[in-house]
């Protein structure tokens, strides 16, 4: 069993090509590759963040770099991000997808990254053992439970339907 530290890793990435879409499979900090195939079907952006948080807190956990991060095809009401371990695949709402939520997909995807890592879809308390040294893990909680999940699924249904309705009006 691998043991987690309790704080980041400090050493700086070797190759900035980590978060880089290449003509040949990025490179992680040890020089292993990312699959060009999940790269090219991920987000750059959620991919960064991912590849970042892994070299970052599980630096010893290669296999974290084969996941592909996609925003969801669906609406949300509920969910924020779900990872499927079979597919080594997480969707992240496509709610947040707005400049003024991006600091939030920092511990959204640390959140993902943890049931990755544990290779666990439970809550338990070794899941939060995990969870809980990330920094941004209580503000982001905080954020949810004071109504601000509910206030990005509002503001995202009115610029789509703003968007709608503007296109509608254009034909």
């Amino acid at each position: 069993m691998q043991q987690l530290s309790l704080f980041p890793s400090t050493e700086e990435p070797r190759d900035s090509a980590a978060i880089a879409y290449l003509s040949s499979d990025a490179l992680l900090q040890d020089g292993s590759a990312v699959s060009l195939e999940k790269q090219k079907r991920s987000d750059p952006l959620l991919l960064s963040i991912w590849l970042r948080l892994a070299r970052t807190w599980f630096p010893a956990r290669d296999d974290l770099a084969n996941y592909e991060l996609q925003w969801s095809p669906r609406r949300q009401k509920r969910t924020l991000a779900s990872v499927s371990l079979e597919r080594n695949r997480v969707f992240v709402a496509r709610e947040l997808n707005y400049p003024k939520h991006h600091h939030w997909l920092d511990p959204l995807l640390f959140h993902e990254m943890c049931h990755a890592y544990l290779r666990s879809e439970y809550h338990d308390r070794r899941f939060f053992e995990y969870e809980r040294r990330h920094p941004g893990i209580k503000p982001f909680d905080i954020w949810i439970d004071e109504g601000g999940w509910l206030s990005a699924i509002r503001s995202d249904r009115a610029k789509r339907w703003h968007t709608e309705k503007a296109r509608a009006n254009s034909a």
